[in-house]
């Protein structure tokens, strides 16, 4: 991918942030559009799990994150 591409992602959720990273891993400017603030998303309440489940928490180690002890992923 060139250096030079520009993708917006329409939604913050689990999705667009693995997608979000995916591409910035591959050399794209991403910006990713949210209606609500940082503070509205870490003061709400969890709207899904998915970040648990073992797939999602491969594929986010496979792109260097690892925010997961082995016995939290359910």
């Amino acid at each position: 991918m060139s250096s030079t591409a520009n993708v917006g992602i329409i939604g913050g959720g689990v999705s667009a942030l693995h997608l979000g990273i995916g591409l910035v891993s591959e050399g794209a400017d991403v910006t990713i559009y949210e209606p609500q603030t940082r503070e509205q998303i870490a003061g709400g309440r969890m709207l899904n799990t998915v970040a648990h489940m073992p797939d999602t928490v491969e594929r986010a180690r496979a792109m260097g994150i690892d925010f997961w002890r082995g016995d939290d992923v359910r």
